[in-house]
């Protein structure tokens, strides 16, 4: 969308030619700011920005503070909705698909022979490689350089990964308190895991 410059027809006096200016220099500020998010929106995301229309209405949103209609606090509103459909509809779905896969996983390896831990454990693993693998499918599809396997973003996407895939065991896990043991200490290794990762992937060699 080409955006109109933000000039009134006549500037009057000293005040007029100030309005004038912060208009443009805060126009500006909220361009940049909306291809900064449009820049993240990837396959999964898109999808969403489609449904809800956000996209279009935000450019609208811009394109009437450019002609002097509404404020600019107005706009910034609309944009950070735009933000948090964004999120939402890129981690609410992996998530969903996550929990509901370590479900059928779980399902099918509860047998006598597999032990509470070994289901915790594979729980945790389904939900991390499933939320990891459709994470990383979605910022595939932005305009971000690298941006697909971001080690930082992975890490996180494990550990939120790792819950959503225990959720559906939490039910029947919390029933005894050593089951809740084990649910604490599962949880705190993935941190561990995911804060090693992190370490790893900000070390750099130093030249000999």
């Amino acid at each position: 969308m080409k955006y109109l410059v933000p000039v009134l027809p006549k500037i009057a006096s000293v005040s007029d030619y100030y309005a004038v200016k912060s208009l443009v220099i805060q126009n500006k500020k909220l361009r940049n700011m909306f291809e900064q998010m449009t820049n993240n929106d990837g396959f999964i995301s898109s999808l969403g920005n489609k449904l809800t229309g956000g996209k279009g209405k935000c450019e609208q949103a811009i394109q009437n503070h450019a002609e002097g209609k509404i404020d600019f606090k107005k706009v910034m509103e609309k944009l950070k909705t735009y933000k948090t459909l964004q999120n939402i509809s890129v981690n609410m779905p992996s998530s969903m698909v996550a929990a509901s896969a370590a479900a059928n996983v779980c399902s099918a390896a509860s047998t006598d022979a597999v032990s509470t831990s070994g289901i915790l454990a594979v729980s945790a693993l389904t939900g991390a490689f499933i939320k990891i693998a459709l994470k990383c499918l979605d910022r595939a599809g932005n305009k971000i350089k690298g941006d697909a396997f971001n080690k930082n973003k992975m890490a996180e996407d494990m550990i939120s990964g790792s819950f959503v895939g225990l959720m559906p065991q939490a039910k029947l896990l919390a029933q005894t308190p050593e089951l809740l043991a084990e649910i604490t200490a599962t949880g705190i290794t993935i941190k561990k895991t995911a804060q090693e990762i992190l370490k790893l992937s900000a070390f750099k060699p130093k030249k000999i």
